[in-house]
């Protein structure tokens, strides 16, 4: 299965923690990204099919085991590390393909490739059940209210960091209180509980065609359903094709490597 650096950087919300399963990423059967830290989920879209097809052949797109697969957290940041920053072919060479180890228990392969030779990354997958991030998403999609915000989200975290810079709070549980006015602007409040003193913050959302709603597509929708509804209409989950001109792939050399064509 072939997944991209955006669908790693669900470690973000990773934890080291007591309960093993937070210290691992899943992946889906359709290539959705998960991760955990028990407080806060995240999830990350497949990658298109335009993508898909172009590097099928260069770094290959096996496919997952039913339930997906669950790969240690140090494993994932190995692989992270190691996808190559690419400009030149528009983020082509970020992706890398996943596969299950047939030759360990427990072993997970990730296969990249630099547009000159592919890179195989071998580590560890978690073999027990993930936590079950449905029953979340389906409880959430079921009780959230209709409170619309569209804000800029750079700006938004840099509230949040000034914030959490002006309110330090060693305990962790750094508690922020947010709430909206009548014009769907933003209010932003915390305290310092070493000093006593207080932040307040006022973000201005998007309004007029910026703040447009996002419509929920049906991969959104399929997060709230078990693995075994999931497989069955996978394929009808559709991936948006990305903007830019993918790169077609060439082989080169003798030893049969790839490089994309740059005059597209």
């Amino acid at each position: 299965m072939i997944i991209s650096k955006s669908n790693l950087q669900v470690l973000l919300v990773t934890k080291n923690d007591k309960i093993p399963v937070l210290n691992n990423i899943h992946i889906r059967q359709d290539g959705t990204t998960i991760g955990s830290n028990g407080k806060t989920i995240l999830a990350v879209s497949p990658v298109g099919e335009e993508v898909r097809a172009t590097l099928r052949d260069r770094i290959g797109d096996d496919a997952l085991l039913v339930d997906g697969v669950t790969v240690a957290e140090e494993t994932a940041k190995d692989v992270l590390k190691n996808i190559p920053k690419d400009v030149q072919f528009k983020g082509l060479l970020e992706h890398c393909n996943v596969k299950v180890d047939g030759e360990s228990e427990r072993g997970v392969e990730f296969t990249m490739t630099d547009g000159k030779r592919p890179k195989v990354i071998k580590g560890k997958r978690w073999v027990r059940n993930y936590i079950q991030f449905e029953e979340v998403f389906g409880r959430v999609a079921k009780t959230r209210k209709a409170v619309q915000v569209v804000l800029n989200r750079r700006r938004l975290m840099s509230l949040l960091e000034a914030v959490d810079k002006a309110c330090p709070d060693s305990s962790g549980n750094s508690a922020v209180y947010l709430e909206f006015s009548s014009e769907n602007d933003i209010v932003v409040r915390s305290v310092n509980y070493t000093n006593g003193q207080r932040v307040m913050g006022v973000m201005q959302s998007y309004k007029g065609t910026e703040g447009q709603w996002l419509e929920e597509t049906e991969w959104e929708k399929s997060l709230s359903r078990s693995v075994d509804s999931v497989k069955e209409d996978v394929q009808s989950v559709k991936v948006p094709k990305v903007s830019c001109k993918i790169p077609k792939a060439k082989q080169v050399g003798i030893g049969g490597y790839w490089e994309a064509e740059k005059n597209i």
